[in-house]
């Protein structure tokens, strides 16, 4: 019918046709912990700390084979790939101290310290021409043409330091 209709030549593609022509996998995994301690040291002195720690990895591989919508507008069969790890840790310390007041006087401090951590890592690959279509994404090294080759990292620390006191007088004064 389209070569009837001098669209043969054009961009027209027979969606459930293509389909059968893209192989698309994507792979994830995420790992993910917590964990926390609280200790008295003595009577009003207690010390808090919280970790946490997430780890996630995704990889996505095209490839589009000859008779697919992407590769007969290209250069033929092509492929790419891209990885992407994110790492993630926490850290929170506190350590909190309620003294022993006369009556009607009551006092809180606390002091702390927390280090945040984020790093994301990125590659992607892609390659055209390749000579049979068949390869797929784990042998982009033998398309003719590398076209796509790109990496990042990002790499971020944070630390602080915080504090707290509270003076309260027989519950109506209460300084902070």
């Amino acid at each position: 019918i389209l070569e009837q209709t001098g669209l043969a030549n054009t961009n027209y593609f027979n969606p459930i046709l293509n389909a059968s022509y893209v192989d698309a996998d994507v792979k994830r995994e995420q790992w993910f912990a917590v964990a926390g301690l609280t200790a008295t040291i003595r009577k009003g002195l207690v010390f808090k700390t919280v970790g946490s720690y997430n780890a996630q990895y995704q990889r996505q591989d095209n490839f589009y084979r000859d008779g697919s919508a992407q590769a007969d507008r290209g250069d033929g069969a092509y492929g790419n790939s891209t990885m992407t790890r994110v790492k993630r840790y926490s850290v929170s310390n506190t350590l909190n101290w309620w003294p022993k007041m006369p009556k009607g006087h009551s006092l809180s401090a606390m002091i702390g310290q927390e280090i945040n951590y984020n790093a994301t890592e990125f590659l992607k690959g892609e390659s055209t021409e390749f000579p049979l279509d068949d390869l797929g994404v784990n042998i982009l090294g033998l398309g003719a043409t590398p076209t796509t080759v790109t990496t990042s990292l990002t790499d971020r620390a944070r630390m602080s330091f915080f504090t707290r006191a509270t003076y309260n007088y027989k519950s109506r004064y209460m300084l902070t």
